[in-house]
């Protein structure tokens, strides 16, 4: 039972934030930084993560610095009370929806591949499996990245959308958007 909780709480980390370890990555920020949960945190510089009694509170950096943080409160339960400056995000996260098919490869080392419900681009996707999955309409195209069809995007019923920009855009209010700071 522990052990499934870890791994929900880290796949759901990693698959969110899985660009900013790499990012964050460089050099030792402290020692001895682990969360609760023992994951090692030691080497991330732009997000952080906590345990709280609802779940986790996960902090995102995208700038290396507090200013421009996003905070998203990842909770088992809808019905507890979180934070009103977070972002809510139901965990384990199941469906996923992104703009950008730099997240493919992350999802499927994570072994969430099969939850990917939407994206854009559709036309550039280099996954065979994916493009697969497209065609066959298991994945809903999204159009445009800059330009996200709202409709298909209801239609994909995600759970979350990792979006690959700073942009503050209407699929807010379809899901939770997850900022995926890769680059």
């Amino acid at each position: 039972m522990v052990r499934s909780r870890v791994q929900s709480a880290f796949l759901l980390i990693s698959i969110t934030f899985v660009s900013l370890l790499v990012l964050g990555c460089r050099k030792p920020v402290n020692e001895e930084k682990l969360d609760s949960r023992g994951l090692d945190l030691r080497y991330a510089t732009h997000f952080s993560a906590s345990e709280t009694d609802f779940g986790y509170i996960v902090s995102l950096f995208p700038n290396g610095k507090e200013d421009g943080c996003h905070l998203y409160a990842l909770t088992r339960n809808d019905t507890c009370r979180v934070p009103e400056w977070t972002t809510r995000i139901h965990i384990p996260v199941g469906r996923v929806a992104t703009n950008s098919g730099s997240v493919f490869e992350f999802l499927r080392l994570l072994g969430g591949l099969d939850g990917l419900v939407a994206t854009c681009d559709a036309k550039f996707v280099y996954s065979d499996t994916i493009r697969q999955r497209i065609e066959s309409g298991a994945i809903l195209s999204l159009g445009s990245s800059y330009d996200i069809n709202v409709e298909q995007l209801l239609l994909s019923k995600p759970d979350i959308l990792l979006l690959s920009d700073l942009r503050d855009d209407p699929q807010a209010n379809v899901c939770p958007v997850v900022h995926n700071f890769e680059w």
